[in-house]
């Protein structure tokens, strides 16, 4: 499945921070799509959590929104900042 995939990109040198042009890391991504799994071995892998994309949005932020209370324990558990705010200026918990 997905989870063994990007296991294996991982284990042959993909970035686990790379981005998109929209500034979105794999993280932010599985946080959108509240993909628990991908997210726990993203962050095994060291993906940063505090990244953002270029709105300011961060993957707290996107696991919030869509209202994933495992991947925000995963998050802030994995020191996600609850105060970033997006260039809306809004926080991931308002």
């Amino acid at each position: 499945g997905n989870v063994s995939c990007v296991e294996f990109l991982l284990k042959h040198g993909a970035s686990v921070n790379v981005v998109n042009k929209a500034k979105e890391t794999p993280l932010f991504i599985a946080c959108e799509h509240g993909n628990a799994d991908i997210v726990e071995l993203l962050l095994r892998y060291g993906a940063q959590v505090n990244l953002t994309c270029n709105q300011g949005t961060s993957a707290l932020h996107e696991a919030c929104r869509y209202g994933n209370p495992r991947l925000c324990e995963m998050l802030l558990d994995a020191g996600a900042d609850l105060k970033t705010k997006n260039i809306y200026n809004i926080q991931p918990i308002f």
